[in-house]
Protein backbone atom coordinates (compact mmCIF):
# COMPACT_ATOMS: atom_id res chain seq x y z
CA UNK A 1 0.00 0.00 0.00
CA UNK A 2 1.47 3.58 -1.25
CA UNK A 3 -1.51 5.41 -0.54
CA UNK A 4 -2.61 5.09 3.00
CA UNK A 5 -6.25 3.38 3.46
CA UNK A 6 -6.42 3.44 -1.16
CA UNK A 7 -6.87 0.31 -2.87
CA UNK A 8 -8.09 -1.41 -5.64
CA UNK A 9 -11.54 -2.49 -3.70
CA UNK A 10 -11.51 1.01 -1.82
CA UNK A 11 -11.86 3.21 -5.42
CA UNK A 12 -14.10 0.22 -7.23
CA UNK A 13 -16.61 0.98 -4.25
CA UNK A 14 -15.84 4.58 -4.78
CA UNK A 15 -16.70 4.57 -7.90
CA UNK A 16 -20.07 2.19 -8.08
CA UNK A 17 -21.39 4.90 -5.16
CA UNK A 18 -20.51 7.63 -6.99
CA UNK A 19 -21.99 7.26 -10.37
CA UNK A 20 -24.05 4.13 -9.99
CA UNK A 21 -26.22 3.06 -13.11
CA UNK A 22 -23.60 5.14 -15.40
CA UNK A 23 -20.67 2.87 -13.85
CA UNK A 24 -22.49 0.13 -14.52
CA UNK A 25 -23.51 0.72 -17.84
CA UNK A 26 -19.96 1.60 -18.89
CA UNK A 27 -18.75 -1.51 -17.21
CA UNK A 28 -21.70 -4.05 -19.33
CA UNK A 29 -20.63 -1.93 -22.73
CA UNK A 30 -16.38 -1.41 -22.42
CA UNK A 31 -16.23 -5.37 -20.39
CA UNK A 32 -13.67 -3.79 -18.39
CA UNK A 33 -13.94 -2.21 -14.30
CA UNK A 34 -11.87 1.15 -14.14
CA UNK A 35 -10.70 1.10 -10.50
CA UNK A 36 -7.29 -0.42 -11.40
CA UNK A 37 -7.06 2.42 -13.84
CA UNK A 38 -7.51 5.03 -11.77
CA UNK A 39 -5.34 3.23 -8.66
CA UNK A 40 -2.07 3.45 -10.81
CA UNK A 41 -3.19 6.60 -11.79
CA UNK A 42 -2.72 7.28 -7.98
CA UNK A 43 -0.19 5.76 -6.97
CA UNK A 44 2.15 7.44 -9.51
CA UNK A 45 1.27 10.91 -7.97
CA UNK A 46 1.48 9.52 -4.42
CA UNK A 47 5.02 7.91 -4.28
CA UNK A 48 6.40 11.55 -4.14
CA UNK A 49 4.73 11.81 -0.69
CA UNK A 50 4.62 8.71 0.79
CA UNK A 51 7.65 6.87 -0.47
CA UNK A 52 9.84 10.03 1.41
CA UNK A 53 13.50 9.64 1.43
CA UNK A 54 13.37 6.59 -0.89
CA UNK A 55 12.34 8.22 -3.42
CA UNK A 56 14.68 11.15 -4.79
CA UNK A 57 14.22 15.20 -5.42
CA UNK A 58 13.77 14.61 -9.03
CA UNK A 59 12.32 11.53 -10.67
CA UNK A 60 10.68 9.37 -13.21
CA UNK A 61 7.45 7.88 -13.66
CA UNK A 62 6.59 5.29 -16.22
CA UNK A 63 4.31 2.92 -17.59
CA UNK A 64 5.28 -0.49 -17.43
CA UNK A 65 3.84 -1.33 -20.85
CA UNK A 66 6.49 1.13 -22.38
CA UNK A 67 10.00 -0.07 -22.86
CA UNK A 68 13.13 1.72 -23.89
CA UNK A 69 14.65 1.57 -26.89
CA UNK A 70 17.41 3.62 -26.26
CA UNK A 71 19.20 6.01 -23.75
CA UNK A 72 16.98 8.66 -22.55
CA UNK A 73 17.34 12.05 -20.78
CA UNK A 74 14.72 12.65 -18.26
CA UNK A 75 15.98 15.73 -17.06
CA UNK A 76 18.57 18.61 -18.84
CA UNK A 77 22.18 19.43 -17.42
CA UNK A 78 21.37 22.72 -16.30
CA UNK A 79 21.63 23.98 -12.85
CA UNK A 80 19.18 23.42 -11.19
CA UNK A 81 18.04 20.46 -13.70
CA UNK A 82 14.89 21.26 -16.11
CA UNK A 83 12.09 18.40 -16.29
CA UNK A 84 12.02 17.53 -19.90
CA UNK A 85 8.56 17.30 -21.01
CA UNK A 86 7.43 14.58 -23.78
CA UNK A 87 4.49 15.37 -26.65
CA UNK A 88 2.53 13.53 -29.03
CA UNK A 89 -0.29 12.10 -26.58
CA UNK A 90 -3.62 11.62 -28.58
CA UNK A 91 -6.13 14.55 -27.85
CA UNK A 92 -9.49 13.04 -28.87
CA UNK A 93 -9.83 11.25 -25.44
CA UNK A 94 -8.91 14.51 -23.69
CA UNK A 95 -12.13 16.13 -23.08
CA UNK A 96 -12.55 14.63 -19.83
CA UNK A 97 -9.27 15.14 -18.53
CA UNK A 98 -10.12 18.50 -18.77
CA UNK A 99 -13.11 18.97 -17.57
CA UNK A 100 -11.95 17.29 -14.15
CA UNK A 101 -8.44 19.27 -13.59
CA UNK A 102 -10.91 22.03 -14.22
CA UNK A 103 -13.18 21.11 -11.27
CA UNK A 104 -9.52 20.64 -9.40
CA UNK A 105 -7.95 23.63 -10.14
CA UNK A 106 -10.12 25.70 -12.09
CA UNK A 107 -7.73 26.02 -14.88
CA UNK A 108 -7.76 24.17 -18.46
CA UNK A 109 -5.33 21.74 -19.39
CA UNK A 110 -2.27 23.03 -21.61
CA UNK A 111 -1.95 21.58 -24.89
CA UNK A 112 1.56 21.20 -26.73
CA UNK A 113 2.15 23.59 -29.27
CA UNK A 114 1.45 20.68 -31.76
CA UNK A 115 -1.64 20.21 -30.83
CA UNK A 116 -0.81 17.03 -29.03
CA UNK A 117 -1.35 16.14 -25.59
CA UNK A 118 0.81 15.80 -22.27
CA UNK A 119 -0.65 12.04 -21.63
CA UNK A 120 2.75 10.72 -23.01
CA UNK A 121 3.57 7.26 -20.87
CA UNK A 122 6.38 8.69 -18.74
CA UNK A 123 6.72 11.61 -16.87
CA UNK A 124 9.76 13.55 -14.97
CA UNK A 125 8.98 14.90 -12.18
CA UNK A 126 9.71 16.34 -8.42
CA UNK A 127 9.21 15.95 -5.44
CA UNK A 128 8.00 19.79 -4.79
CA UNK A 129 6.31 20.65 -7.11
CA UNK A 130 3.91 17.28 -6.93
CA UNK A 131 3.44 18.07 -3.31
CA UNK A 132 2.03 21.43 -4.49
CA UNK A 133 -0.32 19.66 -6.84
CA UNK A 134 -1.18 16.93 -4.06
CA UNK A 135 -2.11 19.92 -2.00
CA UNK A 136 -4.17 21.85 -4.51
CA UNK A 137 -6.21 18.34 -5.05
CA UNK A 138 -6.89 18.07 -1.66
CA UNK A 139 -8.84 21.13 -1.62
CA UNK A 140 -8.70 22.20 2.03
CA UNK A 141 -10.55 18.67 3.04
CA UNK A 142 -7.53 16.41 4.67
CA UNK A 143 -3.82 15.47 4.07
CA UNK A 144 -5.13 12.10 2.32
CA UNK A 145 -8.32 13.25 0.77
CA UNK A 146 -6.65 14.13 -2.94
CA UNK A 147 -7.55 10.66 -4.79
CA UNK A 148 -11.01 10.94 -3.38
CA UNK A 149 -11.16 14.65 -4.44
CA UNK A 150 -10.37 13.91 -7.72
CA UNK A 151 -12.62 10.97 -8.41
CA UNK A 152 -15.18 12.93 -7.27
CA UNK A 153 -14.46 15.88 -9.79
CA UNK A 154 -14.50 13.58 -12.73
CA UNK A 155 -17.47 14.46 -15.32
CA UNK A 156 -19.62 11.48 -15.37
CA UNK A 157 -19.94 11.41 -19.35
CA UNK A 158 -16.00 10.87 -19.12
CA UNK A 159 -15.83 8.09 -16.63
CA UNK A 160 -13.97 5.81 -18.31
CA UNK A 161 -11.36 8.80 -19.20
CA UNK A 162 -12.29 11.15 -16.46
CA UNK A 163 -8.20 11.81 -15.23
CA UNK A 164 -4.71 11.87 -16.38
CA UNK A 165 -2.40 12.70 -14.18
CA UNK A 166 0.01 13.05 -16.84
CA UNK A 167 -1.67 15.75 -18.67
CA UNK A 168 -2.31 17.70 -15.08
CA UNK A 169 1.22 17.66 -13.57
CA UNK A 170 2.39 18.80 -16.93
CA UNK A 171 -0.78 21.65 -17.41
CA UNK A 172 0.19 22.42 -13.04
CA UNK A 173 3.95 22.79 -14.17
CA UNK A 174 3.59 25.06 -17.11
CA UNK A 175 0.84 27.46 -15.51
CA UNK A 176 2.72 28.01 -12.40
CA UNK A 177 6.58 27.24 -12.83
CA UNK A 178 7.26 27.21 -16.81
CA UNK A 179 10.70 28.18 -16.31
CA UNK A 180 11.43 24.73 -14.54
CA UNK A 181 10.43 22.25 -17.52
CA UNK A 182 11.25 22.50 -21.20
CA UNK A 183 9.43 20.82 -23.93
CA UNK A 184 10.72 18.64 -26.09
CA UNK A 185 10.55 19.91 -30.10
CA UNK A 186 8.52 16.98 -31.14
CA UNK A 187 7.43 13.57 -30.20
CA UNK A 188 10.55 10.99 -29.58
CA UNK A 189 8.49 8.17 -29.26
CA UNK A 190 5.64 5.34 -29.86
CA UNK A 191 2.28 4.38 -28.27
CA UNK A 192 2.15 1.15 -30.49
CA UNK A 193 4.54 -0.76 -32.23
CA UNK A 194 4.39 -0.41 -36.35
CA UNK A 195 0.62 -1.71 -37.42
CA UNK A 196 -0.72 -0.31 -33.51
CA UNK A 197 -3.03 -2.89 -32.05
CA UNK A 198 -2.65 -5.21 -34.71
CA UNK A 199 0.97 -5.16 -34.56
CA UNK A 200 0.87 -5.78 -31.08
CA UNK A 201 -1.17 -8.54 -31.89
CA UNK A 202 0.87 -10.11 -34.48
CA UNK A 203 3.45 -10.77 -31.75
CA UNK A 204 1.45 -13.50 -30.64
CA UNK A 205 1.44 -15.45 -34.18
CA UNK A 206 5.65 -14.73 -33.81
CA UNK A 207 6.35 -15.25 -30.13
CA UNK A 208 7.30 -18.98 -28.83
CA UNK A 209 5.06 -18.91 -26.35
CA UNK A 210 2.26 -17.46 -28.62
CA UNK A 211 1.79 -14.25 -26.43
CA UNK A 212 2.01 -10.59 -27.25
CA UNK A 213 5.13 -9.75 -25.13
CA UNK A 214 7.84 -8.07 -27.84
CA UNK A 215 10.39 -10.77 -28.13
CA UNK A 216 14.20 -9.77 -28.12
CA UNK A 217 14.32 -10.07 -32.10
CA UNK A 218 11.01 -8.04 -32.74
CA UNK A 219 12.25 -4.97 -30.74
CA UNK A 220 16.23 -5.45 -32.29
CA UNK A 221 13.72 -4.93 -35.77
CA UNK A 222 11.77 -1.48 -34.74
CA UNK A 223 14.57 -0.38 -32.67
CA UNK A 224 16.05 1.50 -36.32
CA UNK A 225 12.67 3.63 -36.15
CA UNK A 226 14.28 5.71 -33.62
CA UNK A 227 12.49 6.15 -31.18
CA UNK A 228 13.21 6.94 -26.93
CA UNK A 229 10.69 3.86 -26.33
CA UNK A 230 7.89 2.13 -27.33
CA UNK A 231 4.62 0.82 -25.68
CA UNK A 232 3.13 -2.71 -26.22
CA UNK A 233 -0.43 -1.96 -24.55
CA UNK A 234 -1.82 -5.38 -25.01
CA UNK A 235 -4.64 -5.27 -23.40
CA UNK A 236 -5.67 -3.05 -25.80
CA UNK A 237 -5.88 -5.92 -28.49
CA UNK A 238 -8.91 -8.47 -28.03
CA UNK A 239 -7.01 -11.03 -29.86
CA UNK A 240 -4.31 -10.60 -27.44
CA UNK A 241 -6.37 -12.61 -25.31
CA UNK A 242 -5.38 -10.32 -21.99
CA UNK A 243 -8.28 -10.83 -19.89
CA UNK A 244 -8.14 -14.53 -19.95
CA UNK A 245 -8.48 -16.07 -16.74
CA UNK A 246 -4.90 -18.35 -17.58
CA UNK A 247 -3.06 -15.13 -17.85
CA UNK A 248 -4.13 -13.83 -14.42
Amino acid sequence: EVVPNLSKKSVEDFLEKTFGNIYTNYIKKSGKKLAGWYLQQFVKLGVSRYLGERLTENFLIWDLDMILMKPMAAFTNDSPPKALVNVGGKIHIHKGYDLCYENLTNKTLEIAPDGTSFVTHSLSATKQRMEELLRKFEQGKGRDSWPWNILASVDPEYVGFGFSEYASYVSWMLQNHPEEVQLKPRRTWSRYPPGASLGVAFLKMISPNHLCCPTDSFLKFVKPLGYEFMGFEIGHSSLCGYHKEEYD
